[in-house]
C-alpha cells in the first residue's frame, strides 16, 4: 500500500468509477479535476492530523512517547474511500458555486456524507501506519550498455527496501527501446534514509513487469539484464502493510 505523503493518491480514474459524467461537468464548469484532486488530499491531511493528534502516545511506541505523523500513514481501503468521496464532493462544491445548479447541489451533499462516512469508518477500523515508512521510489534512470540483445522496448519500476526486507511502493513505470546488441541498464536513485537496497521490476509490457532481481540491489548500484532474457518473478508490489492500526481511543495490533 502507499504511503500518504507518497503524491496525490486518488486518480481521475478512480473518481469516474462513481461518476462516469464528472468529465462532462468539469468541462462544462470549467474545472480542474487535477487541482481539486490535491485539494481534497489537504483537507482530508488537515482532518486526518487532527485525529492523529488525538491518540495516545504511548500507544505509538511503547519506548517512547512519539506520536504518528502522516509520513507514517498507510491508505487502507477506507482511507482510499475518503479520499475518493472527498475529491467528488470539492469537484461537484465547485461546479455548484459556479451555476448554483441544484442537481450540482445533490450531487455535492452526497458525497459530503459519504466523505464522512468512510472518514468515520476509517476512525473506527483504525489509521494503518508504519514504523519505517518506505516512499515511493522516483522514476528509474535507463539506459543500455553493449550485449547480446536484441532491440526492445521494456517497462520498468523500481522500489525501495528497508533491512527486513519492507519494500516501499514501486515508481513510476519508465519506458526505455534499446537497440540490437545492447542490453538494459537500471539506476535507482535518491534513495531515502531508511532504504538499504532497491528492487528492479521489468518487462515487455505494461502487464508483464516482473521481477528481475532476487536479492536488493545495493544503494548506488546500478543493474544490468541478463544475456540469457527476463526473468519471470513476482509482480510489483503495492508498497508496505500497516504495523499498527490507531484508533483515538484504542490501539489495535495486527494478528
Amino acid at each position: 500500500m502507499s504511503l500518504f505523503t507518497d503524491g496525490v493518491i486518488v486518480t481521475i480514474e478512480d473518481l469516474r468509477g462513481y461518476e462516469s459524467s464528472l468529465l462532462d461537468a468539469a468541462h462544462t464548469e470549467g474545472i480542474d479535476l487535477a487541482t481539486k484532486l490535491a485539494l481534497s488530499q489537504e483537507e482530508v491531511a488537515v482532518e486526518l492530523e487532527a485525529l492523529l493528534g488525538r491518540t495516545r502516545a504511548g500507544a505509538w511506541n511503547s519506548g517512547g512517547s512519539e506520536r504518528p505523523n502522516l509520513g507514517k500513514v498507510v491508505v487502507t481501503r477506507p482511507l482510499k474511500q475518503w479520499l475518493v468521496f472527498q475529491a467528488l464532493a470539492v469537484a461537484y462544491r465547485d461546479a455548484y458555486n459556479s451555476q448554483l445548479n441544484d442537481r450540482y447541489l445533490g450531487k455535492w451533499k452526497e458525497y459530503a456524507q459519504l466523505a464522512q462516512w468512510a472518514a468515520r469508518m476509517l476512525r473506527e477500523t483504525g489509521v494503518g501506519v508504519v514504523n519505517a515508512p518506505i516512499r515511493k521510489a522516483a522514476e528509474p534512470e535507463i539506459s543500455a550498455t553493449p550485449g547480446s540483445g536484441i532491440a526492445t522496448r521494456y517497462y520498468v519500476q523500481v522500489a525501495w527496501r528497508n533491512a527486513s526486507g519492507a519494500e516501499g511502493a514501486p515508481s513510476e513505470v519508465g519506458v526505455y527501446d534499446t537497440p540490437d546488441g545492447a542490453l538494459l541498464v537500471v539506476e535507482a536513485n535518491d534513495a531515502p534514509a531508511v532504504a538499504c537496497g532497491w528492487s528492479v521490476y521489468a518487462g515487455t509490457s505494461p502487464d508483464a513487469i516482473t521481477l528481475q532481481s532476487e536479492t536488493a540491489i545495493g544503494l548506488g548500484e546500478k543493474w544490468t539484464a541478463s544475456e540469457t532474457g527476463q526473468v519471470s518473478g513476482k509482480r510489483p508490489g503495492q508498497g508496505q502493510e500497516p504495523e499498527t492500526y490507531l484508533t483515538v481511543d484504542r490501539t489495535l495490533q495486527r494478528g
